[in-house]
Order: C-alpha cells, then sequence, then structure tokens
C-alpha cells in the first residue's frame, strides 16, 4: 500500500473520529462483554483511534513492527493485562479491535466512493493491520 492509501485511511480516522468512536463504543457493548464499562471504554477507545491515526499518518502499515507503532502495542498490552486481571477472556479482549472494522470500513466506503481499487487496497490493509496489532 502506498503511503498516500496510508495518510487517506489517517485522515479517515481523525475526520471522523466521533461517529467512528460512537458506533465503535455500541458494536463493543452489543458484541462483547456482560461488564461493559462505558467509561472505561470510550477512554481506551479513543486513546486507540489517536494513536491508530498517528502510527498510519507516520508509520509504514506494512511493518507495523516499527516504533511508530509501539505505542499501540504498549496500550494493548496494558488493555490485556489489566482485562485479564479482572477475569475477561482473550476473545473477550479481542472484541475491542475486531469490533472497530466496520465502523472504519463503512468511512473507508465512503471516503472511497467511486475508487474501487483504493477502497481495497484501504480495507485489505487496514484488516491485516487490526489482525497483526491484536495478535
Amino acid at each position: 500500500m502506498s503511503a498516500t492509501t496510508e495518510r487517506r485511511i489517517s485522515q479517515v480516522l481523525t475526520a471522523n473520529e466521533s461517529e467512528i468512536l460512537a458506533e465503535w463504543l455500541k458494536r463493543q457493548k452489543e458484541e462483547g462483554r456482560t461488564r461493559y464499562d462505558e467509561a472505561e471504554a470510550r477512554e481506551k477507545s479513543t486513546h486507540f483511534l489517536k494513536l491508530f491515526a498517528g502510527a498510519l499518518e507516520h508509520g509504514n502499515i506494512e511493518s507495523p513492527g516499527g516504533v511508530n507503532w509501539q505505542d499501540i502495542f504498549d496500550m494493548l498490552s496494558d488493555l490485556s493485562r489489566t482485562r485479564a486481571q479482572l477475569g475477561f477472556s482473550a476473545s473477550e479482549t479481542a472484541i475491542f479491535i475486531f469490533s472497530l472494522k466496520q465502523p472504519l470500513f463503512d468511512r473507508l466506503r465512503r471516503e472511497f466512493d467511486n475508487d474501487a481499487q483504493g477502497l481495497a487496497d484501504a480495507v485489505w490493509s487496514s484488516t491485516n493491520l487490526l489482525f497483526f496489532i491484536d495478535t
């Protein structure tokens, strides 16, 4: 994927942050845990979106193991550890990342409107990246 596509994904995240966040929180609650803490979910999700957009803007989506991605890995490691201590399963914690896909893809579809190849590239790369950072 080109740096231009990375920047466009970052711009979509930034420009649509409140819409993406609202839909993501809704999906986390619906798909996830029975012990849903809305304030905690909002704080963690907002923080993740900012880190994710920043890493896309300045990092390399093809090599998410680099320094620009470290803050995301640290944040997710802390989230995973905290939730494990509270008794959450790994699949409950994975919902945090995977429930972001639909709200993100909806916004990418609008952004890439008539650019089928651009949309395909953005969705494919986003899917791979979200999978990679969740593992």
